[in-house]
């Protein structure tokens, strides 16, 4: 069993450089995954990838933009393919839970 208390989130400011995205990981999967908070500020982008799997994503509270004419507003579930590249903008400042299934790639 995991159990993770709110005293025990670590939040990581500007999580893998991003400006403006902010990560506490809750589970490093051992396939390469991990399960997330993440909170991204208002006009914050999170440039485009590809997951080796597939991702899900909750939205806590908060809109984004999640690429192909789909925004994603609290209390909305999304599930993106491993051939789903896309990009992430906060449309207001968001928080979401994220669980990715084995790694992502930067598409460049």
């Amino acid at each position: 069993m995991k159990h993770v208390t709110v005293d025990d989130r670590k939040w990581i400011k500007d999580f893998e450089g991003l400006a403006g995205v902010d990560a506490c990981v809750l589970w490093s999967k051992p396939n390469g995954g991990a399960t997330l908070l993440v909170r991204i500020a208002k006009g914050a982008t999170i440039p485009l990838h590809k997951h080796k799997n597939y991702e899900e994503t909750y939205v806590v509270a908060g809109r984004v933009d999640v690429g192909n004419g789909v925004i994603a507003a609290g209390g909305d579930y999304v599930v993106l393919e491993s051939t789903e590249d896309h990009q992430l903008r906060a449309l207001e400042d968001t928080t979401s839970f994220v669980s990715i299934e084995s790694g992502l790639e930067w598409i460049r």
